[in-house]
């Protein structure tokens, strides 16, 4: 009897690949392993013996098989068989010479001893793969059996084809909680069911179940190297430039608390609300560096669908230190906004997980939204501290472009009406008018009226850019004037329902993108 398989896999008589690693490998004898002790055994035999044949070596169990074959039927009987022309690697041929019983019982002894021999072998050495598997499972607070299915997933991805076939079509969902369970070795199918459905894997988008159910492509790149650190994919701590406080012009007394806040021991969620450009993330980083704190940003600029997002927070916060960083979470309308976070994102936010998190939460977290009128109220009351960002006046405008002057020794640079003009042609915050000063490195022997053309050219495309590629509104006749919505009489509420198709174009203008681009309205 062979004493153990090899490293070498066999895809087929004209082909063969070696695992990338020896997780693929080893994971493979274990679901062998599993196949061999569940019910599935018996009632797909034929299944998991073309399997098996097909991603375990071919030329060991063709041995065993001849070998069980003259055992059982003699040498005589064997010669018969192959004069016959069948074929031990044909589940038929096998079955008519030694019976089905005889082939359960050659899998249940000596293959599962086999196998069992090469699993103890292959765990005693850990891959890249493991470490990055146990990286996942404490982050997310992975159960054992969301692991099992990441492991899975992984496998799947990894080998050449459709590794699984034969046991299941595993793109039929349906078939998930059932099959899979028997290649994992788990009886209870509710188990699997609830990991599937509803646990922390789709929780916090380490699954796409956007086309069937695969690992994101962010895990993926993890698990197989191309990413060597979780942060590396999901946030990133910001070391960028900051204007000072005073620069945002707050009042006294919403400064001294936000400081006191930032400063102070202990959690606390801060909610920033506001049209785009009205300051709310530049204010986060000059509190951050006014408190000398790290500052953390969420990678989710390129994908903000809320799955994303909520799978950088909750790494971030599982991964940084609580008593020393502060994370910022930009634009956090398709988590926060409730009743119509799928004209954000389209996805619908889901409670269950979000307060939780809000009252559980041990780091300061900035939370900055453009639209809080679908904030449900049981959400609100879970920040500490909200603060309205309301779009800048021309005085406040002129002061702020003053100060960043001033910062940098350029007061009386240029004129005030020069300064009048640029500002009220404008509606750029204290961040951008200060990046674009230091950008184009404007000095006091630089010459005033070109510096000048050379600011309002920035700033001007600096302002389309943050309008999402939209120029300034124009007041124009709308033909509307003569409608009057309130008096319709409908099941919702007429103004809701304009103030969310607002949104949605309003996010369809600042994303193109990443958002939705089409919304179906119905009425009847």
């Amino acid at each position: 009897m062979p004493t153990g398989l090899g490293l070498k896999f066999m895809g087929s008589d004209k082909d063969s690949f070696f695992f990338e690693s020896p997780f693929g490998y080893r994971q493979v004898v274990t679901y062998a392993i599993n196949l061999i002790r569940s019910p599935y055994l018996t009632f797909k035999t034929r299944a998991v013996f073309n399997w098996m044949l097909l991603y375990l070596e071919k030329e060991f169990f063709l041995i065993l098989f001849r070998e069980e074959v003259i055992q059982r039927r003699g040498l005589d009987q064997w010669k018969v068989f192959k004069r016959e022309g069948r074929s031990l690697r044909r589940y038929e041929d096998l079955k008519k010479a030694i019976g089905q019983p005889a082939i359960l019982d050659l899998f249940q002894t000596k293959v599962l001893q086999v196998l069992k021999e090469r699993k103890r072998f292959l765990s005693r050495q850990r891959t890249p793969v493991d470490d990055r598997l146990k990286s996942l499972g404490t982050t997310f607070r992975l159960s054992p059996v969301e692991r099992g299915i990441l492991a899975f997933l992984y496998c799947r991805n990894d080998m050449p084809g459709d590794p699984f076939r034969e046991i299941a079509d595993f793109d039929d969902e349906r078939l998930w909680p059932d099959r899979l369970g028997h290649v994992l070795g788990i009886p209870a199918a509710t188990t699997l069911r609830a990991a599937l459905t509803g646990g922390r894997l789709i929780q916090c988008g380490l699954v796409d179940t956007e086309h069937g159910f695969d690992l994101a492509s962010w895990v993926t790149d993890f698990l197989s190297g191309l990413k060597t650190t979780l942060n590396e994919n999901l946030f990133t701590r910001y070391r960028g430039p900051a204007v000072d406080l005073e620069a945002h012009l707050l009042g006294a007394r919403e400064l001294d608390v936000l400081k006191k806040f930032v400063n102070q021991k202990g959690p606390l969620n801060f909610l920033f609300y506001g049209e785009p450009g009205t300051g709310k993330t530049e204010l986060v980083k000059s509190l951050a560096r006014s408190s000398g704190k790290p500052l953390y940003l969420l990678n989710n600029k390129e994908n903000q669908e809320a799955s994303d997002l909520k799978s950088a927070l909750l790494a971030s916060t599982n991964i940084l230190d609580p008593k020393d960083s502060l994370i910022l979470v930009d634009d956090a309308d398709s988590l926060l906004n409730a009743t119509f976070s799928f004209l954000f994102s389209g996805e619908k936010n889901q409670k269950s997980w979000l307060h939780p998190f809000l009252d559980g939460n041990r780091h300061k977290i900035f939370w900055t939204v453009n639209e809080m009128r679908w904030i449900e109220p049981s959400t609100l009351r879970r920040f500490g501290f909200s603060l309205k960002f309301k779009p800048f006046s021309l005085d406040k405008k002129i002061r702020v472009f003053h100060h960043c002057l001033a910062q940098r020794g350029l007061q009386g640079f240029f004129s005030e009406a020069d300064v009048h003009r640029l500002c009220a042609r404008t509606t750029i915050n204290a961040g951008g008018i200060a990046d674009a000063i230091r950008n184009l490195k404007i000095r006091k022997n630089s010459d005033p009226a070109l510096a000048l053309a050379r600011l309002e050219t920035v700033l001007t495309h600096h302002e389309t850019a943050v309008r999402g590629g939209r120029e300034r509104k124009t007041h124009r006749s709308t033909g509307t004037d003569s409608y009057r919505p309130d008096i319709l009489n409908t099941s919702e509420d007429v103004e809701t329902v304009i103030a969310a198709l607002a949104a949605f174009l309003d996010a369809s203008d600042r994303h193109p993108k990443r958002h939705r681009k089409h919304l179906n309205v119905l009425l009847y």
